[in-house]
């Protein structure tokens, strides 16, 4: 009877420990973006979890993965088998927002009571809110939320303080637009491996722009410095800002040495070359 019940215990650990490695598979499938195949994985995952909570996940990454496919029927269908009433609103926003459909986020989850949430997606339900109601200032509290308890998700954390950026640079508050940046910028600071990556660029190239603005050079140094040099349209935008730095220095053969550097990045739309273009004509007319 003993030798019965340790062979059933043995083998319900290693369902779960190969349940947990299928599902870790399928995580990792979702953060590559690879949709179809996360989303077919987690379906068939779904139906082995033991547990309502395990199979709420599951069906919430399948539905999420159909919204990156614009799948965006299917993703709502797959929403309806939560169990959840947080996590069945949770994917239903998710859904919404990757599909573009921002109006209907709020006409439906505009007054949800996020706080209610568990703490692992109440922060990133604060963020979709927001980004919806961006440029609004009814986007700020949330985006704020979103800022303060998104913990290490440093790129949800990038996004809101993105958003708010915009938020504060709508209603030409300057100060609290820089605030934002700034609180950025340290996130790039703390850590490397977000340097390069557009959801960091963005605030800290917009930051930089605003110490070249206020002739604080160090300032502007410090943060282009910071950024990491992606080839194309990013490292083209940095180059020009710091030409922009060496122009107002009255520096202008170091300021056409990086404007030529920008011009000489590939793959780079006309719309981003054509002020560097414009930049050093002037400076060679000169």
């Amino acid at each position: 009877m003993v030798f019965t019940v340790l062979i059933a215990v043995f083998c319900c650990i290693g369902a779960r420990a190969e349940f947990l490695d299928e599902f870790q598979d399928a995580y990792k499938l979702f953060n590559d973006r690879q949709w179809e195949a996360s989303g077919a994985a987690f379906q068939k995952l779904s139906l082995a979890a033991g547990g309502a909570e395990l199979r709420d996940k599951c069906v919430s990454y399948a539905a999420r993965a159909a919204a990156r496919q614009d799948k965006f029927k299917e993703a709502m269908e797959l929403s309806g088998e939560i169990e959840d009433p947080a996590m069945k609103a949770f994917t239903q926003m998710a859904a919404m927002s990757a599909c573009g459909k921002n109006p209907e986020l709020l006409e439906k989850f505009k007054v949800e009571k996020i706080d209610a949430w568990p703490d692992e997606i109440a922060y990133r339900g604060y963020l979709m809110r927001g980004k919806a109601l961006v440029p609004g200032a009814e986007a700020i509290s949330d985006l704020e939320k979103a800022a303060a308890n998104c913990g290490a998700d440093n790129i949800a954390g990038l996004d809101a303080l993105r958003s708010l950026a915009m938020v504060y640079d709508s209603r030409g508050d300057r100060s609290k637009k820089i605030a934002v940046l700034d609180r950025a910028v340290e996130i790039g600071e703390k850590n490397s491996g977000l340097r390069g990556n557009e959801i960091f660029l963005t605030p800290a190239l917009a930051r930089a722009r605003e110490a070249v603005a206020d002739k604080d050079y160090d300032k502007a140094l410090a943060v282009l410095g910071v950024m990491g040099q992606p080839k194309g349209s990013w490292t083209c935008r940095i180059e020009e800002v710091q030409g922009d730095l060496y122009t107002a220095q009255g520096d202008k053969s170091k300021a056409a040495e990086c404007y030529r550097r920008a011009l000489a990045e590939e793959n780079v739309r006309d719309e981003i070359r054509k002020p560097v273009l414009e930049k050093l004509a002037r400076l060679e007319v000169k």
